[in-house]
């Protein structure tokens, strides 16, 4: 016990004492917070600008209406699209066009819109402008003239428009999700975006101390510091040693990513109006998180122990971490089919397979909590899997760390396999 102590030990301040460890703290809640919270910070304070808009209205009636719905306002006040209706002559309307589109070249106009006279009876309007990617621009012109030609329709129809704005807005559907405790007020986007940021932390822990573990090992074995270290403690010690101290500093740096993330996200959560995303976090999601990353931890760096053992260079060991990364990125492929239907058949029995477990689990109870019989499944399926994979990596890390020169081949490692 005290060799494995002290190995584990070693692990564990030798990567908390690393500058890295510890600029990772920081930057990792910043990073996971600007995917977050930074698509909405940025729409509420990106300045739109005005927009100068001329307009060819060949049905005589839609310019002025239109110029007295699209009254939109910019942060300052001013009007956010600026109207000027263009004279023409049928003989001269190939000329007046060409003579706009040079306009908005020489940057005098944003777009021009050529309305046809037939806009009623579904002739299409055209917008001509020089960016293809304002859509608010173009959503806000075509539901505005939407609203204006439906009303005239109508109004053809003997229909009274007095209260048809009234009579024809949206109906929105406030989203509340029923527990077991009650109801909480709760949206897709932000259960979406809890979702993410939680399997993207899982993943990138995983990941990121696994590959350090498989490295490490290379390195001893490349320095024949492993050969001093078998000399003090047995191979299974060392390798307690290292995942136990490294899964160490792996959970303390979460806690405190958790812990500031808390601390510094309150205030932006409130000047974002995103209260929703406190009844997301709630105490069921949090500690199943914790329990399945470290699942999910002993399990997989079972697996980069292995890469580690059987190894001579960091790009053999870059060169196998592939499928790993292919198992750990698949849930998050389908992560929008997870939210449609997280206890759908498929996705069950997806999620009961050790390497899909942990990810795609914190995701079903991010959108709707399984069962506890499939929460005890899983953890049960998970606890054996890491006892099967961590008797094969410590068979293997036993005879790998001493073995030089080639990569083994399978029979090979079968052969490892049964050495006593």
């Amino acid at each position: 016990m005290r060799n494995l102590w002290v190995v584990t030990k070693k692990e564990f301040f030798g990567m908390v004492k690393t500058k890295g460890f510890v600029i990772g703290i920081f930057l990792g809640p910043l990073i996971l917070g600007a995917f977050m919270f930074l698509p909405a910070f940025l729409a509420r304070k990106s300045k739109e600008p005005q927009q100068r808009m001329a307009i060819i209205d060949q049905t005589g009636w839609l310019y002025n209406k239109l110029d007295s719905v699209l009254v939109d306002t910019l942060p300052g006040g001013e009007r956010a699209y600026i109207l000027s209706q263009v004279p023409y002559q049928l003989a001269t309307l190939k000329q007046e066009e060409e003579q706009l589109r040079g306009r908005i070249l020489k940057k005098e106009l944003d777009g021009y819109l050529f309305i046809p006279a037939g806009i009623d009876t579904g002739t299409p309007p055209v917008y001509y402008t020089r960016s293809a990617g304002n859509v608010v621009t173009q959503n806000r012109l075509e539901n505005r003239m939407h609203d204006l030609v439906v009303a005239r329709r109508l109004e053809k129809q003997g229909v009274t428009v007095g209260n048809l704005k009234s009579l024809l807005s949206d109906v929105e559907i406030e989203l509340r999700q029923v527990t077991e405790k009650g109801t909480t007020k709760t949206s897709f986007f932000t259960v979406y975006l809890t979702s993410f940021f939680l399997v993207i932390l899982l993943f990138t822990t995983v990941l990121g101390y696994g590959q350090h573990l498989a490295r490490s090992i290379v390195e001893e074995k490349n320095t024949r510091i492993i050969e001093v270290l078998t000399s003090s403690a047995t191979p299974f010690q060392l390798l307690m040693g290292k995942t136990i101290g490294l899964g160490a500093a792996a959970l303390s740096g979460v806690l405190a990513m958790f812990f500031l993330g808390f601390l510094f996200g309150a205030p932006l959560v409130r000047m974002l109006e995103m209260e929703n995303i406190k009844n997301v976090f709630n105490p069921l999601l949090l500690v199943n998180f914790v329990v399945y990353l470290l699942l999910g931890y002993f399990f997989f760096m079972s697996i980069f122990t292995i890469l580690g053992a059987i190894s001579n260079s960091d790009q053999e060991v870059q060169s196998m971490v592939a499928p790993i990364v292919w198992a750990m990125v698949l849930p998050m492929m389908i992560g929008f089919l997870v939210a449609q239907n997280p206890n759908a058949g498929w996705i069950t029995v997806l999620s009961l397979i050790p390497f899909f477990t942990p990810t795609l689990m914190v995701m079903r109870i991010s959108y709707l909590p399984p069962s506890w019989p499939e929460l005890l499944a899983s953890y049960a399926i998970m606890f054996l899997s890491i006892l099967a994979m961590g008797w094969l990596a410590a068979k293997i890390f036993r005879v790998g760390i001493l073995m030089y020169g080639k990569r083994p081949t399978l029979p090979e490692l079968v052969r490892w396999l049964r050495h006593r």
